[in-house]
Order: C-alpha cells, then sequence, then structure tokens
C-alpha cells in the first residue's frame, strides 16, 4: 500500500545554480521525513528544506547511531529523470540498519520516498552532461536518553543536491594515497556499513593525503597493513592482462553499487 504523504511545498523557493555545481554545496527546494517510535514508522511528509529539530540528549549526537546512503538521478536526453538502482540502496541500507540496531527502512518505504521527492523537486535535476541530483537517504537515532543502548526513536529523511562529478579533477583520473599508518574498519566493525562512524575515523588520513596533494586513501587491511581494501569514496579494481579483480567482501568493506554493477557486466 502507498504511503499517504503529506506534502507542503515551499513558499520561498530557492535559487537553482546553472554552473560550477561541485559536489554537496547546494540543495533543492524539499526534504522527505518519517518518523518511528512505539515500534512503526509513521508521518511521512514532504517540508521545505531546512533545520531539523532534535534534543540535545538525542543518540546520535552521543552513541553515533547514524548511517545514509549515497544515490543519483539523471536527466535523459529526453528530458525523462532516472534512478540508478534504487532498490541496491534501499536494501543496502536495510541490513546496515540491523547492524547498528535501528530499525530498517522497508524497501518499498525507501523508494517510494526518493521517488517522491525526486518527482516534486524535477527541475532541480541538472541536465549537463557527467551532472546528477544526488540523494542522500540518512537515517538517526532521536531517542533522548544518556544510557547505552539502542534508541527506541529514529529520523529517516532524505534530501537532494545537485552535482557535478566528485572530485576536482572531474572524470580525470585521480592521485590515491596508500595509507599505511591509519586504518579504517577493522574484522567485526562496520566496515561494511554505511555508518557515518566510518567516515569520521577517516577524515585525518584524507586530509594529510590532500595536504600531499593526493585527492584519495587508498585502505590496507587493519590487521598486517599489506592487503588493499578500498578507496575512500570507491571501490577498486585492478586488471592484470585478461582478468580483472576486486576485494572480496569481507565485512570490512563496502558494497558498493557501482562494483554490483561491473561485476554483474564481467
Amino acid at each position: 500500500m502507498a504511503m499517504q504523504i503529506e506534502v507542503t511545498k515551499t513558499t520561498s523557493p530557492r535559487v537553482k545554480p546553472t554552473e560550477n555545481l561541485g559536489f554537496g554545496k547546494y540543495f533543492s527546494d524539499h526534504m522527505f521525513l518519517l518518523d518511528y517510535a512505539g515500534g512503526k514508522w509513521q508521518n511521512p511528509r514532504i517540508l521545505p528544506y531546512g533545520p531539523l529539530a532534535i534534543e540535545p540528549g538525542a543518540s546520535v549526537l552521543h552513541y553515533a547511531q547514524c548511517m545514509f546512503e549515497g544515490m543519483k538521478a539523471f536527466r535523459g536526453k529526453n528530458g525523462k529523470i532516472r534512478l540508478f538502482r534504487p532498490e541496491f540502496n534501499a536494501n543496502r541500507m536495510r541490513l546496515g540498519a540491523e547492524r547498528l540496531c535501528m530499525p530498517g527502512v522497508p524497501n518499498e518505504i525507501f523508494e517510494e520516498a526518493v521517488q517522491a521527492l525526486v518527482k516534486l523537486d524535477t527541475p532541480w535535476v541538472p541536465s549537463t552532461r557527467g551532472a546528477s541530483l544526488y540523494i542522500r537517504p540518512t537515517l538517526v537515532g532521536t531517542e533522548s536518553y544518556l544510557g547505552v543502548r539502542p534508541a527506541e526513536k529514529y529520523l529517516f529523511f532524505v534530501i537532494t543536491s545537485p552535482v557535478d562529478a566528485y572530485y576536482s579533477e572531474g572524470f580525470a583520473p585521480v592521485k590515491i594515497w596508500v595509507e599505511e599508518e591509519y586504518i579504517r574498519a577493522a574484522p567485526g566493525g562496520l566496515g561494511h556499513v554505511k555508518a557515518g562512524a566510518n567516515y569520521a575515523c577517516s577524515l585525518k588520513a584524507s586530509l594529510e593525503a590532500k595536504a600531499k596533494g593526493y585527492s584519495q586513501v587508498l585502505w590496507l587491511d587493519a590487521i598486517e597493513h599489506k592487503n588493499i581494501e578500498e578507496v575512500g569514496t570507491m571501490n577498486v579494481f585492478f586488471r592484470f592482462k585478461d582478468k580483472v579483480v576486486t576485494p572480496a567482501l569481507s565485512g570490512t568493506i563496502l558494497n558498493g553499487g557501482t562494483r554490483d554493477c561491473v561485476i554483474q557486466l564481467l
């Protein structure tokens, strides 16, 4: 059954950028919100983009119950808007939520929320080559409680942002720093989950790599620091003559959507 989404349209549309989008600098007019309380998802709504009301004691602020997804909507030559494999992201978020002791957003709710928001903010989907509308579904614990346990209240929200390529180099090759000191994830941890905590612990290495003139970090395994795992923003593949290889999903790296597509195509 389709959700009954309450829609409140903005009365003050934001100025849409037409060039130099960068990545994550601009946000579209609306956002989707859905609450979890009393053991069920409720109150689906689309509101004008703006601040979220959250208590200082919310679990996300103290115990990092936070995870997100990243996906895109593209405008075709005929103007039609297409989402890239939303079912993959919906499934990955639902499975990741279990590891963080958070309620999973049902796939059908996830996809319906994304589709409704993108449809409302269709004018924000860029038409220039290489650009897209980046979609950020996010799940956070909102219960105000300072004991160390999973929250009982959550907020699922979706925001969107018109973007160019992630790196300033555009779609040209980028320089990658091989990190031999810091680690991103260890066996048994959160490496396979798109949790905010994974990105927090990667910031220092990323800043140091950029200071050396590199765009990103190539992470090695946490035990021996010799086995390749992934780059901070992407999975990696290597070609050896007629063979293409990529690190296995052993629980320390993210199951990327593009990675999955490449494997299927190969």
